[in-house]
């Protein structure tokens, strides 16, 4: 008896719609996510999975409700929700498995932005499998949608069909967690992503602005101290490391011969972990939590260099109009001659992240040099762009960023053979200035955006602030007016510099530092001496983007690290320059206070080191209140 019951029950188990319902869910979204997350799964998953089954059972009522109107309207429900449900399912799952983090709805907002962009990142992502199963899942789920929602009148009424009060509350309470919760959830949080994203895009002007939209200080003109030529080189994703005898051969044997002349700095920072932080950063002198208004009104540094009489330029391999970098540089106060990817050769042959040869970039550089007459100085910046993610030169083919199916990362040879390939495009460029004779009388000055990560077992860069991501190659090279002050910069050579000093430092040549307009500067000039006990912060969650929270403290040989999954950690960066050995728990004094006066001083710091480590607050500083709001929540 208890065996038939028991059978009958499991009868009934299967054949119920509740069951199918479940069977649905766990087979589109839990399983799936579930495999990705693994063991990142925290106690708020058990309820935020309830939450995600109760949606789909409303969503499969509401389909069930419509089959009595005509199948039609079945079809015209169940399939555009079986495929926005399988975009926003397969896309937040796959953005978690790349960046470690679940998807916010600025990433569709800037998708729907930047199509062009996010079709190549999607396409080059997906294996041919990936791109079949993504296809074919909407026809399955809105096979089993209408299935379940087309059973016999009975179950449909018994099972399916609910109280009409449950509608009104249950989508409010749904509507309110993909609003305000960002739920561990994985239709959740990409419903979300989706809906907020595409209302941003439509409402607000289809713009998620990452940057403000400038209003720039006029430059007054003055003539300047001295006035060398200035050539400002920024590498994509090139770590400190990188600048050796083995992956930058040109530019060290550059160094050697130069000596004279050319410092190099081994303990240099970027202040951000992405280009749209760092970059604006270097071009304004700001750091990454200066007011988002001074991001607008800050000029930038060629501005600053017109007003001294110098004819400016910017070449670039990059896609500017990805970040909204050709409106926040290019719209107003844009360079004499300015030329981005689209700027170049027609067709333009897209390399690497949509951007192009970095030699068409050096090309335009040389011609713009050769055009000027001899006594017209020039303030350049030139970007490269091949060694961006997934890495590229001559002969290497596009990079993919998978490999048998399964993600890899970079490809570390990959990588180091684009460093080598932008090196060879560098050198070309210096020796063009040699050979226009204005070498001897120019300053150059090199540093990389950011650095990249090649450890698996190491945070997605954008989420790292290890060193691997935040040491960045920095050299300088003086031109004859400045040798008198070449013992100082070398002075500076062992201390902790960042690519902020750059800014300050082309003020100093000009004759106009301490800064002479506002808003204030983040950089020290290189030209004098660095403060001992200098404190460098480095952010991404900045105010001009939403990127990961976290930060780093630099302070001399020590370094704090505040990152989500990890924590707070502290690491002697002379005994251990890999990182390895968390000495948090054993902090110095000293460093404790260092770490505390930049939580009291820049109360961003404190909000993340709060929500990130709050064990570790608690304990070390409880004191200090976090402010009651964190950026990162806000709806907006």
């Amino acid at each position: 008896m208890a065996r038939k019951r028991l059978a009958e029950w499991g009868h009934r188990l299967i054949t119920s719609p509740w069951s199918r319902v479940v069977l649905l869910w766990a087979t589109f979204v839990l399983l799936p996510d579930l495999y990705v997350r693994g063991r990142r799964v925290g106690p708020s998953y058990p309820l935020a999975a309830l939450g995600s089954l109760v949606m789909w059972a409303l969503a499969i009522a509401v389909v069930a409700r419509v089959r009595s109107r005509g199948r039609v309207l079945l079809f015209a429900i169940a399939v555009p929700f079986a495929a926005i449900s399988t975009f926003a399912v397969g896309g937040a799952i796959g953005y978690h498995a790349f960046f470690k983090k679940d998807v916010l709805s600025l990433e569709w907002q800037y998708a729907l932005e930047n199509p062009r962009y996010a079709w190549v990142l999607a396409t080059e992502s997906m294996t041919p499998v990936d791109r079949i199963a993504f296809l074919l899942a909407p026809v399955v789920l809105s096979a089993l949608l209408i299935r379940v929602a087309s059973a016999s009148p009975a179950l449909r009424r018994d099972a399916i069909r609910l109280h009409p009060a449950v509608f009104p509350s249950g989508i409010t309470a749904c509507a309110t967690a993909m609003l305000f919760c960002r739920t561990p959830s994985a239709d959740l949080v990409g419903l979300r992503a989706v809906v907020l994203g595409t209302y941003k895009y439509v409402v607000r002007g289809g713009c998620p602005r990452t940057l403000p939209p400038p209003r720039r200080v006029r430059v007054a003109a003055a003539p300047p101290r001295i006035q060398p030529d200035v050539l400002l080189i920024i590498n994509e994703s090139v770590r400190a490391d990188a600048l050796s005898s083995e992956q930058a051969p040109e530019t060290w044997a550059f160094l050697q011969a130069h000596a004279d002349r050319a410092v190099r700095f081994p303990h240099a920072s970027s202040a951000a972990t992405y280009t749209c932080v760092s970059v604006p950063t270097i071009l304004t002198g700001l750091g990454p939590g200066a007011p988002r208004d001074d991001f607008a009104t800050a000029p930038l540094i060629w501005q600053v260099a017109r007003a001294r009489g110098y004819k400016t330029a910017l070449f670039s391999a990059q896609e500017y109009s990805i970040d909204f970098f050709s409106q926040y540089f290019l719209e107003a106060d844009a360079p004499d001659v300015a030329r981005t990817a689209p700027d170049y050769t027609k067709p333009i042959a897209r390399v690497n992240e949509m951007g192009v040869d970095d030699a068409l970039a050096v090309d335009a550089a040389i011609r713009f040099i050769d055009s000027l007459p001899a006594e017209q100085h020039f303030f350049m910046v030139l970007q490269f762009n091949s060694t961006h993610w997934p890495c590229w030169a001559p002969g290497l083919g596009v990079g993919a960023w998978r490999d048998g199916g399964s993600f890899r990362g970079l490809d570390p040879a990959r990588c180091a053979a684009a460093t080598r390939y932008v090196d060879e495009q560098a050198s070309r460029l210096l020796a063009a200035l040699q050979l226009a004779a204005r070498l001897d009388e120019a300053l150059v000055i090199a540093t990389s955006d950011h650095g990249e990560v090649f450890r698996r077992d190491r945070p997605p860069r954008r989420s790292s602030f290890y060193d691997d991501v935040l040491a960045v190659p920095f050299w300088i090279h003086l031109p004859r007016a400045l040798l008198d002050r070449a013992s100082v910069v070398r002075e500076n050579a062992e201390a902790r510099v960042s690519n902020l000093d750059i800014y300050p430092t082309l003020l100093d040549v000009w004759g106009n530092w301490p800064q002479t307009h506002s808003p204030k500067l983040a950089g020290e000039s290189l030209l004098r001496a660095i403060p001992e006990g200098r404190v460098l912060v480095s952010a991404s969650d900045s105010t001009i983007g939403e990127e990961t929270p976290g930060f780093a403290v630099f302070h001399g040989r020590w370094k704090w690290v505040v990152a989500e999954q990890l924590g707070a950690q502290l690491f002697d960066l002379h005994a251990d320059p890999g990182e390895e050995h968390d000495l948090a728990a054993y902090a110095p004094p000293e460093e404790l206070r260092v770490l505390r006066g930049e939580l009291v001083r820049r109360p961003e710091l404190l909000r993340m080191l709060t929500e990130l480590a709050p064990g570790f607050t608690a304990h070390t500083f409880p004191d200090l209140a976090a402010p009651a709001a964190s950026k990162r929540w806000r709806l907006w």
